[in-house]
């Protein structure tokens, strides 16, 4: 079976790295928050919706983690695919 991938929605920002805000359909899932990030002479990427990570007691740790991930390659290929096809076509 093949999952269903539908952009439904795209704005282009072009801040700095960040060149697009995506909203897709991923089979019966939406998904709001997708980044499409590229930095110069780099090619252009995907960032999945991600929140802060709490930091421990002992006031270590930072950085982001995960609120969404595809763990199918396949599927996550056609996502990159999909996405990137539509910004590139987008006007």
């Amino acid at each position: 079976m093949t999952t269903t991938i539908e952009v439904l929605e795209l704005r282009r920002l072009d801040r700095g790295s960040l060149k697009a805000a995506v909203k897709v359909r991923l089979g019966p899932v939406v998904i709001d928050g997708v980044r499409i990030v590229q930095q110069e002479g780099g090619a252009p990427w995907l960032a999945l919706p991600q929140a802060p990570a709490r930091r421990k007691r002992d006031g270590s740790g930072s950085g982001w983690s995960r609120i969404v991930e595809v763990i199918d390659p396949a599927v996550s290929d056609r996502l990159r695919t999909e996405v990137l096809r539509a910004w590139e076509s987008a006007p």
